[in-house]
């Protein structure tokens, strides 16, 4: 999942939990980029971040602009869904 997105201050800690929560109920790898500087006199943070499947920042940003990398590994996706399965967990009843 790539999230591109404005959060400004004060809320860097929502902005690194909500990520870390749709990488988590994905079971997947997620880049989150956050913009930085001030549009609109809303001041952006920055921290842009790669998470892993389990929820684990992996690489991540400061305050100013930078390029941030790491290795994914489709792997690590395989082996994590081999014990926590929620795509076949999910109930769809009631829906037709």
């Amino acid at each position: 999942i790539i999230i591109c997105s404005a959060w400004a201050f004060p809320r860097i800690d929502h902005w690194r939990l909500l990520c870390q929560c749709r990488a988590i109920e994905n079971v997947c790898y997620l880049i989150g980029c956050n913009g930085v500087g001030t549009q609109n006199g809303k001041n952006f943070f920055g921290h842009s971040v790669i998470i892993n499947p389990w929820g684990v920042p992996i690489a991540a940003g400061s305050y100013g602009e930078e390029i941030i990398t790491t290795e994914i590994f489709k792997e690590d996706i395989i082996r994590i869904r081999e014990h926590f399965t929620p795509v076949e967990d999910r109930c769809f009843k009631g829906i037709s």
